[in-house]
């Protein structure tokens, strides 16, 4: 099998085997489906046409049949129409304005029967007023009075930052308590509505 040696034009950031497929595609493409070439024939005359492989070796068959896939790939891209490029605003002119378009009304034939008028529609009827719409969810009271509080929930001392043990102070241990009661309380509720 011999193919006649062409001018091989160089694709960008594509090696020598890819140049060449590309430029003998049609004649390899048929010859492979044909049945008249293999890679190891198509390497043999890269080799006469003095393509090199990798690192100056000869082409090997399964990297040129490696390289015959992105050739097939990028030919059928390329035979595809090119699309129109996207106007962008900013290339418009400054006193470009979208065309009007005027919406048309069908003449609208009279009936053919002598039909009384239509009797007019009845007013709608008023909608009662909105209520808001509460969108969080809160389990258990969301305010415990300070005469419920259950001041035995909260410690009666803490340790301050240099390590003493002092005295909560009342507002503290009221805050301690209703937070603590507050989170018995959810607890409660998702139990009893079956949560975790």
């Amino acid at each position: 099998m011999l193919i006649r040696k062409r001018r091989v034009v160089p694709f960008r950031g594509r090696g020598p085997i890819y140049n060449w497929l590309r430029a003998h595609h049609d004649l390899v493409a048929a010859k492979l489906a044909s049945g008249e070439a293999s890679w190891p024939s198509l390497c043999g005359e890269m080799v006469r046409h003095g393509i090199p492989g990798a690192r100056g070796n000869p082409p090997t068959p399964r990297a040129a049949a490696k390289v015959w896939q992105r050739v097939c790939r990028d030919v059928s891209e390329a035979a595809k129409p090119a699309q129109p490029p996207r106007l962008l605003p900013s290339r418009l002119p400054k006193n470009w304005q979208p065309e009007v378009v005027q919406q048309s009304t069908p003449a609208r034939p009279a009936p053919a029967s002598a039909s009384p008028p239509a009797a007019p529609a009845p007013p709608p009827l008023p909608l009662p007023p909105l209520t808001p719409l509460v969108t969080t969810r809160s389990y258990g009271p969301k305010h415990i009075p300070d005469e419920e509080l259950d001041l035995s929930l909260a410690p009666e001392t803490y340790e301050n930052e240099q390590g003493e043990i002092v005295p909560m102070p009342l507002e503290a241990r009221q805050r301690f308590a209703r937070m603590k009661m507050q989170l018995q309380a959810e607890t409660e509720e998702r139990f009893r509505f079956g949560g975790w």
